[in-house]
């Protein structure tokens, strides 16, 4: 593994950057950018990005998306409508405190099966019993390249077909 990524570090294709490291985080940057400039801009979906100096994701706030997300992704983990010979995919069947489904997670399944946009309900990443939870936070990846993550963008945005 050491000999891998002293590889990296000092041979690559990137002519116009001095090492893969400096690539992947112009490249991180550009992606970040760009998606912060597209979800400041408004749409049907009021969420808010948050600013951020590093790591692979954007973080969006969504609580004034929480009055839009379908009631089937908030009342239940089994919202699925199965045609014939398709098979529940196994969840995760978690709960606030309160015992409703987290409002970050039923938004991503809703992303996810309607706009066929997947993200990370941030909500998951805390302790069950952690006084600093919160469902209104969600991630979104950058590090899959400008091309890949506008698409993701313009299908949550509902200007690309996700069929």
């Amino acid at each position: 593994m050491a000999r891998c990524l002293g590889e990296i570090i000092e041979s690559h294709p990137y002519k116009e950057h001095s090492s893969y490291l400096e690539h992947a985080k112009w490249e991180f940057e550009q992606v970040r950018d760009y998606m912060m400039n597209e979800f400041n801009k408004p749409f049907d979906l009021p969420v808010i990005p948050l600013t951020s100096e590093s790591g692979f994701f954007v973080m969006l706030d969504i609580s004034k998306c929480i009055p839009l997300i379908p009631s089937k992704y908030q009342e239940s983990h089994d919202y699925e409508d199965f045609k014939e010979g398709e098979n529940p995919v196994s969840k995760n069947r978690v709960h606030m405190p309160d015992s409703r489904i987290p409002y970050d997670l039923a938004f991503c399944r809703w992303m996810a099966v309607e706009r066929k946009v997947i993200m990370m309900p941030n909500s998951l990443f805390y302790n069950k019993e952690s006084p600093f939870r919160t469902d209104n936070l969600l991630r979104l990846s950058i590090c899959k390249g400008l091309d890949h993550s506008s698409k993701a963008v313009m299908r949550m945005k509902g200007k690309l077909k996700t069929d």
